[in-house]
């Protein structure tokens, strides 16, 4: 079937322009996340899935990753962990600086710290809260 070039253009009009990546496993090939090669990330969380997400895909996007998290417990502290593993596999740098509970800011800034000794100034900080609603 022959179509006109007119219609091809209009076609090509009508679709969306492309943005960002399409999805978050291949976010190491995306061309947007370039930038983030080498640069040290501070991800702060609960170590539930998001948290792990967010750490991973920077991390394949070619960031050291620092992950801050609640150790409230001993499972806590071991999903930061197993975050930190993966990130390792991945062959980037990681280090795990776990948060006493109903920590305040004074305990904030020892943990940023202790990023800065591990892995150096944190040129990216993100924040990772899940909701869940019943």
């Amino acid at each position: 079937m022959l179509v006109s070039p007119r219609r091809r253009r209009y076609a090509r009009a009508r679709q969306p322009p492309r943005r960002g990546c399409p999805q978050a496993a291949v976010v190491a090939e995306c061309p947007t996340m370039a930038y983030l090669d080498g640069k040290v990330a501070l991800v702060i969380g609960s170590g539930g899935e998001a948290h792990r997400a967010v750490a991973v895909a920077l991390a394949q996007a070619g960031a050291h990753v620092a992950v801050l998290g609640a150790a409230s417990d001993l499972a806590a502290e071991a999903a930061l962990h197993s975050i930190a593993n993966e990130i390792w596999a991945l062959g980037r740098r990681s280090a795990v600086v776990p948060l006493p509970s109903g920590s305040d800011a004074a305990a904030f800034a020892a943990a940023v710290d202790k990023v800065s000794e591990a892995l150096g100034g944190a040129d990216v900080v993100v924040r990772c809260d899940a909701v869940l609603r019943a």
